[in-house]
């Protein structure tokens, strides 16, 4: 489980089912999510499907990032967390050279249904075990 927790905010990043179809492939394997946010008196949960190689991607672009920074800072583009289905996304940029990132989120209940945005602030220190707990969620095993 990936979680976010610190001031007002509380974010979380369950698994809650992996399905998988004979054969294999890329769109064959998918990881169910349970989405929570909680941030003063706002609440949003949402479940989203979302294939492994979509996280994977997400944390290549963390560890790329963080060792960016650790180096002493350089060019990162902005990177997101979104998938096929359109539930959840997560926008990091960085705000600056010494470290200091922004994060916006979406949770979506459905393509045109009700939409919960934030943003927080974190730095570097954190990226560590956001990229080891998203290694964890890409473990979870097949239902």
């Amino acid at each position: 489980m990936l979680n976010i927790d610190f001031d007002n905010l509380n974010f979380s990043m369950q698994p809650i089912a992996r399905q998988t179809e004979a054969g294999g492939g890329p769109y064959m394997d998918w990881l169910k999510m349970e989405i929570k946010v909680t941030e003063n008196d706002f609440y949003g949960k949402v479940n989203w499907l979302v294939m492994p190689a979509e996280i994977e991607k997400f944390k290549n672009s963390l560890s790329h990032a963080y060792q960016v920074l650790i180096a002493g800072g350089g060019k990162i583009n902005p990177f997101e967390l979104s998938g096929v289905e359109p539930n959840f996304s997560m926008l990091i940029t960085v705000a600056n050279p010494w470290g200091h990132l922004f994060v916006q989120y979406t949770l979506k209940d459905s393509p045109d249904g009700p939409t919960l945005n934030g943003s927080f602030g974190i730095d570097q220190s954190y990226l560590p075990q956001w990229i080891a707990d998203l290694e964890d969620l890409l473990k979870f095993p097949a239902q």
